[in-house]
């Protein structure tokens, strides 16, 4: 096993990885999608951060506005 940075975000994973640990970026080459039960749930993570960010703006403007 040789140790690869991913594209996306640069971490050190394993280039048998199907895709990256921490972003869920896809390796080039490898089918991630039916090679990694969890390949889906892993490349959902950067949505739900992005619905819980904007989730958290909106309350600090409900908030503002309130005042």
């Amino acid at each position: 096993m040789a140790l690869k940075k991913c594209d996306e975000c640069n971490t050190l994973m394993s280039d048998k990885a199907p895709n990256c640990l921490n972003c869920g970026y896809p390796i080039a080459g490898r089918s991630h999608a039916s090679s990694h039960p969890l390949s889906g749930k892993t490349q959902a993570k950067p949505k739900l951060l992005e619905y819980a960010t904007l989730a958290s703006v909106l309350i600090l403007i409900a908030l503002v506005i309130t005042q």
